[in-house]
């Protein structure tokens, strides 16, 4: 723990880094963030972006999100690993999802924010983060790979009356599509391997995330991560005689 005066100290330091991000109850739509004061405003808008901002977590475990507003990207856009420092610029995290934070503690998190496809410009990014419970599993660690489809393996190092995993998909870390259901096992000490496949990866950027249900029905997310995957190739058709015939 830090001494009250330390940290009055490294607060006011940190306040100078740019906005404060604040907590939010769950997932936000882009209005509610924005109605809530939650958004960061560009004028004018902007093609890709880098922000920092202070994060003070009222809890030791907490997940990133961000909702966003653009003109006229088609692609919408796409967020690049969260860097999360301490004040003497030592990187703690990368990635989304934090645990064993210290609560009270001015971190700085900076992440990168590109536009995707034809794009006008950014105009509101809306950071926020959501507090999570003590995980009921320890991660030993995952790999996240691209080869034809997205495949995940996940290690586990312990769990504690743990139902299931859920596997999400999204582009955007705002909305999500459930992938998978996987079974765990409830009770265990031993490393336990668990994977996933998705042939229906988004192109370009893919976010997964993975989060444990308990037996009580109680969600945890255990890791958020993206990849990014090439753009699906149009298979080519061809007539009874072999002719390639061309589809417009």
């Amino acid at each position: 723990m830090y001494p009250r005066d330390m940290l009055i100290d490294l607060i006011i330091a940190a306040s100078m880094l740019g906005d404060t991000v604040k907590s939010a109850p769950s997932n936000m739509s882009f209005f509610q963030l924005y109605n809530n004061q939650y958004c960061l405003y560009y004028e004018p808008a902007v093609l890709d972006t880098n922000i920092t901002y202070t994060l003070i977590p009222e809890t030791p475990n907490i997940a990133l999100y961000f909702g966003y507003s653009s003109i006229g990207c088609a692609g919408g856009i796409s967020i690049e690993d969260a860097i999360l420092r301490d004040t003497n610029d030592n990187i703690i995290y990368t990635g989304f999802s934090y645990g064993n934070l210290e609560v009270g503690y001015p971190y700085e998190v900076e992440v990168e924010i590109r536009s995707n496809g034809a794009c006008l410009g950014i105009d509101n990014i809306c950071p926020y983060y959501i507090n999570i419970s003590t995980l009921a599993v320890e991660l030993c660690g995952y790999k996240l790979l691209y080869n034809k489809q997205v495949e995940c393996e996940f290690m586990i190092c312990s769990s504690t009356a743990t139902r299931r995993f859920l596997v999400d998909r999204s582009k955007d870390l705002v909305n999500w599509t459930r992938v998978t259901e996987i079974s765990a096992e409830a009770y265990s000490s031993l490393i336990r391997n668990y994977s996933f496949t998705d042939s229906k990866y988004l192109p370009d950027v893919s976010y997964y995330r993975v989060i444990e249900e308990d037996l009580n029905g109680n969600l945890s997310i255990v890791f958020v991560d993206y990849i990014v995957c090439p753009t699906k190739e149009e298979k080519p058709y061809y007539d009874l005689s072999g002719r390639l015939i061309d589809i417009r």
